[in-house]
Formats: C-alpha cells, structure tokens, sequence
C-alpha cells in the first residue's frame, strides 16, 4: 500500500513499474499546463485504476451495509426474544386471540430468514470484471 499506512489506493500501488512504462517522457505542447493526448497505454492504466478504486468504494460500502443488516437481524430477534418473554411471564395474555402469538412468531422468523436470504445473496457472491 502507500507509504504511512494509508489504506488508500495509488497508481503505483496497483500498476507498479508498468505506470512508468507506459507514462515514459511527456511530451509537452509548449504550454506547461497541458499533455498532448494521452496514449492508449496511459487510458488503459488510468481504467484499470478507475476500477480497481471502484472495486475498494464496493466492498467498502458493502461491509457498511454488512453492519447494517446485522443490526436489523438483532432487532428483529430481540423482539422475538422480548415478546415470547412476556407471554411465558404471563405480563401478556393471549387466550383471546390464539391464532395471534404463532402469527407473530412465524412472521418475525420468516423476515429473519428471507433477510439472511438476501444477505448471503448479494453481499457475498463474488464480484468478477464481466459482473463488477
């Protein structure tokens, strides 16, 4: 990676000495301020750059995301935890309505599940250059 620890990307992180290579001797227009048209090895470094840097934003926000649908996970386990705790301390009472606990229950587990469905779907498969 780049020089003080940094986690950001570089060029020459990833192109290494083919950077120098393909960047050779600029050659310059008179005007110290612009490069005459880049060559087709320059464009070809600067994209695999651009997706290389793309790739790292991806998988950053994809732990973000990580993060946030393991917090709704708990969520919805924790009041599936609270709601059979107050049933079993007899503080709610359902005898009325029979068909309501095991509606919630099953419903609270089928979100929890479809969830981790979609997780593991499509926040791990892998990211390949056709699909990126």
């Amino acid at each position: 990676m780049s020089e003080g620890g940094s986690s950001q990307l570089r060029p020459d992180d990833v192109l290494g000495d083919a950077a120098e290579a393909a960047l050779g001797d600029p050659q310059w227009d008179g005007d110290d301020e612009h490069l005459i048209e880049p060559t087709p090895a320059i464009i070809s470094l600067e994209e695999k750059f651009a997706h290389l840097k793309g790739l790292q934003d991806h998988y950053f926000h994809k732990g973000l995301w990580s993060w946030a649908l393991i917090g709704v996970l708990v969520v919805l386990v924790l009041f599936q935890c609270w709601l059979l705790y107050k049933v079993g301390i007899k503080h709610w009472d359902f005898t009325d309505y029979e068909w309501l606990l095991p509606v919630l229950l099953v419903q609270n587990l089928a979100q929890i599940v479809g969830l981790a469905t979609f997780a593991v779907r499509s926040l791990f498969k892998r990211l390949t250059p056709d699909r990126a």
